[in-house]
């Protein structure tokens, strides 16, 4: 049994405070080039290069293309956008 001193629950604690709720939204590619996608629910939200985390597998040329649909996993209060697939 943990207590709430033992440093495993400290750790875990200290986690999951850190962490905050995760949603998946979808977006649509605007530009390639530089890489930009807007969230479909809210179309004020545009998202550059720096906002996203693209896997290597989509960063092939062609993967990705303007007007395509991604499911976007949102990380850390809005802060970081991981493109999961493409919808």
């Amino acid at each position: 049994m943990d207590n709430e001193t033992s440093i495993k629950h400290m750790l875990v604690k200290i986690v999951q405070d850190c962490m905050s709720p995760t949603m998946i939204e979808e977006g649509i590619i605007t530009k390639r080039e530089p890489l930009s996608v807007t969230l479909v629910n809210d179309k004020k939200m545009k998202l550059s290069k720096t906002d996203l985390i693209l896997p290597a597998r989509l960063e092939k040329e062609g993967a990705l293309e303007t007007g395509d649909k991604v499911n976007l996993l949102i990380c850390n209060n809005g802060k970081i956008y991981y493109v999961l697939d493409k919808s």
